[in-house]
C-alpha cells in the first residue's frame, strides 16, 4: 500500500485516511471500538492469547493500538535471571487508516513490575524465534477479513518524501514513524 505525501501528512496531523467507515466518517472512538473487536476476534483463536493497549500508553495520543499476541498457556514463556520472559508477536493497528504492522516482541515480568519493547521499521514482518508461522497466518487472515492491510517492512522502512514534524520522542523520520507514533 502506498500513501501519497498528502495522506501521510494527514495521518501525522492525526486525521483519518480511508475509504470506509470507521476511517471515513467515524470518530476515534468508533475506530477504537472496531480495533477492540479485531483484538477479540484474534483472542478467539485457540492459537493466540491477546493483550491490547488502547489508551495511548497513558500519555498523549497514539496513532495505533498495540496488541501483544502470545501462544496460549505458557507455551511461549520461559524463566531466566529471576524473570519471566514471554515471546510473542506485536501487532500495531493504526487508528487513522485501515493498516497494521507486526513483528517480534518479548515481554518481561519481574518482582516489581513488567516491561515490553516497541516495534520499529527494521523488524516489521519478522517473527519471534521458534515456530510462529501459523500464528502469523491467523493474524493475517483476521486482519484481511476486517479490511485491514498488513504492511511489509519494504513499505514502511523508507524515508518520508518530505520534511515532517511528528510529535514523538523518536528521531527517525521514516514512513513507519509517520504511521505509527505516539505523542509523549
Amino acid at each position: 500500500m502506498k500513501f501519497s505525501a498528502q495522506e501521510l501528512q494527514e495521518i501525522i496531523n492525526g486525521n483519518p485516511v480511508g475509504d470506509d467507515w470507521p476511517y471515513l466518517g467515524g470518530t476515534v472512538e468508533d475506530v477504537d471500538t472496531h480495533l477492540k473487536m479485531i483484538a477479540r476476534e484474534l483472542n478467539k483463536s485457540a492459537a493466540l492469547e491477546v493483550d491490547g493497549e488502547f489508551d495511548s500508553y497513558g500519555s498523549g495520543f497514539a496513532s495505533y493500538a498495540h496488541l501483544f499476541c502470545r501462544k496460549p498457556g505458557h507455551e511461549s514463556t520461559y524463566e531466566r535471571d529471576g524473570r519471566t520472559w514471554i515471546d510473542g508477536i506485536a501487532v500495531y493497528l493504526n487508528r487513522l487508516s485501515p493498516i497494521a504492522v507486526l513483528g517480534p516482541e518479548t515481554r518481561t515480568v519481574f518482582e516489581r513490575g513488567s516491561s515490553h519493547g516497541f516495534l520499529d521499521a527494521e523488524h516489521v514482518g519478522e517473527l519471534p524465534d521458534g515456530s510462529w508461522v501459523e500464528e502469523k497466518k491467523i493474524i493475517q487472515m483476521i486482519l484481511e477479513e476486517e479490511g485491514v492491510t498488513l504492511l511489509s517492512r519494504a513499505e514502511v522502512d523508507q524515508a518520508l518524501p518530505f520534511k515532517a514534524k511528528i510529535n514523538t520522542n523518536f528521531d527517525d523520520k521514516l514512513i513507519f514513524d509517520a504511521l505509527f507514533y505516539w505523542e509523549d
